[in-house]
């Protein structure tokens, strides 16, 4: 089996396949931050100029410390293209605030910035910023540095789909979890089925996950020498329906 990561941020991972699917952590399951008022942290919205706004949620730190409401509109009400960004830049809950709406030209670029959160001296978020990718369909992602030295994405899909997908109402906004010195977990990327007795190339992302469509966070970049490799752990049941347990090295970047 060939086995290549995408982003090397860890010297392991434990994976887990059963009955030929590889198990991770899923986004629609991460209790981590299940307990966060999606309703009651954003206290305050404009009047939309669209029927249709949507909604994503960033969380900056491991204890969830600043929630930071994304939100697009529309400039005219008939309109074709999101083409506003309502962002709680001082993560306040309230989006009404001057400074607080932002105006885009097109799709793709550099998107907008957004002022830097200090959750610590050392744990520091800056460069932050929100870029739509297509704005006919209200999809996004998001990006920051932390503390300076690591850039981070966050907005990524299963399997080369489509980035972070807003949702229609706060309940169903995507959450995106920057804690960049957490314990890292892992998203499949491009997955084929695993050949008993052949040889298949398996991808993953490594980083954190969020809640909802398309919001893993990764590095953008890789942070280990070529000399170092991320050990996985294979779980699988054999042909008998024993669980048996396999290490291999994850040795190849993308």
């Amino acid at each position: 089996m060939k086995i290549q990561v995408l982003r090397l941020v860890t010297l392991s991972v434990a994976m887990a396949m059963v009955a030929g699917s590889v198990g991770q952590l899923s986004a629609e399951e991460n209790e981590g931050l299940g307990e966060i008022d999606l309703v009651g942290s954003l206290t305050k919205e404009p009047e939309y100029t669209c029927d249709r706004p949507l909604y994503a949620l960033a969380v900056f730190g491991a204890e969830q410390e600043r929630l930071m409401w994304v939100v697009l509109d529309k400039a005219q009400a008939d309109g074709k293209q999101y083409n506003r960004i309502y962002v709680d830049a001082n993560q306040n809950g309230d989006i009404t605030e001057d400074g607080e709406m932002f105006k885009v030209k097109e799709a793709g670029g550099g998107g907008i910035r957004i002022p830097d959160i200090e959750i610590a001296d050392d744990y520091v978020f800056s460069k932050i910023s929100v870029r739509l990718s297509d704005s006919m369909a209200g999809i996004a992602m998001l990006n920051a540095n932390f503390n300076d030295d690591l850039r981070l994405g966050g907005g990524y899909p299963v399997n080369s789909g489509k980035y972070m997908q807003l949702g229609e109402t706060r309940e169903e906004a995507p959450i995106v979890w920057f804690k960049p010195n957490e314990s890292f977990e892992f998203q499949r990327w491009i997955e084929r089925p695993l050949k008993i007795g052949g040889e298949t190339d398996f991808k993953v992302f490594l980083g954190w996950q969020g809640k909802g469509h398309s919001s893993f966070c990764t590095t953008l970049g890789h942070i280990l020498s070529v000399e170092e490799i991320v050990l996985a752990t294979l779980e699988y049941k054999d042909a008998e329906g024993n669980v048996q347990f396999a290490e291999c090295e994850f040795d190849q970047r993308c």
